[in-house]
């Protein structure tokens, strides 16, 4: 039996772009006729820090046996914990990166399980391979954060149509194009709204594409949304200091999106 233990926690991210020069031991043995592609048994428990131990039981053969934990349910931008035994003997465990399905992608010591200091620990027992890893988790944020953003969106929302529809009713403004956009966006947040009773699980293949459509939707959304707020300003004839004010948020706003957009897809 072949067991192996690692510490791992998603909150302290290590996301350097280095790919540091393996050992020859160190490197996951590449012969594809030995490489293990079933296992026997997955045991797991939680402490009450959230550090989960999860025990993978496989047969024990001259490849490796791994795991990969992805946010979006696919090999492709996945975290795994690989481990084998090199041929003097030596457990070894690492984590990868899977940018892709090529040698080049696999990038060793980076993923977003980063490891604590406890030393990886691996020991075999007859024919058959453990893999117990530890991983600290915290169940609550994404739930928070995901109804956080519905609550907000809804509510900014319905507040934004209500303040449309009552200073439409009392400046009757013959402005079609700052009117048409505001119907545009109006009919992009039912929308938005109508998407979330169609959201997929996350294991489902269909997930990837709900995203995509969720996200460009939203974007979408935003850039009519600060258009509709140039041309507002234009036909109620604001001044300097309103057009320096939006710009400067338009900005920072733009800015901050750009940012992380990008730590998003590292």
């Amino acid at each position: 039996m072949l067991s192996l233990v690692a510490i791992v926690l998603p909150t302290e991210c290590n996301n350097k772009k280095t790919q540091k020069t393996e050992k020859e031991e160190d490197k996951v043995p590449s012969n594809i006729e030995h490489h293990v592609a079933a296992y026997n048994a997955i045991i797991y428990s939680q402490s009450k820090d959230n550090v989960i131990t999860i025990v993978l039981s496989t047969i024990h053969t001259s490849g490796w046996v791994g795991m990969g934990f992805s946010r979006e349910g696919m090999m492709i931008n996945s975290s795994c914990m690989d481990g084998w035994v090199t041929p003097a003997g030596h457990g070894k465990i690492k984590q990868y990166y899977v940018e892709g399905i090529t040698p080049s992608k696999i990038i060793p010591d980076k993923g977003e399980l980063p490891l604590t200091t406890v030393p990886p620990l691996i020991y075999l027992q007859g024919a058959s391979a453990t893999y117990p890893t530890p991983l600290k988790t915290q169940p609550m944020t994404q739930s928070l954060w995901y109804y956080f953003h519905v609550s907000a969106q809804f509510i900014l929302g319905l507040a934004g149509v209500v303040l449309g529809i009552h200073v439409n009713n009392k400046l009757q403004p013959d402005i079609p194009g700052h009117q048409g956009i505001g119907i545009l966006i109006l009919v992009l947040g039912i929308l938005q709204v109508l998407v979330f009773f169609v959201r997929p699980d996350k294991d489902s293949k269909y997930r990837n594409c709900w995203n995509d459509y969720h996200s460009w939707m939203g974007r979408t959304a935003l850039f009519f949304g600060a258009l509709n707020i140039v041309l507002g300003m234009h036909y109620a004839g604001a001044g300097q200091g309103w057009k320096l004010s939006y710009g400067f948020f338009l900005a920072s706003t733009m800015l901050a999106c750009i940012i992380l957009e990008t730590l998003l897809r590292q």
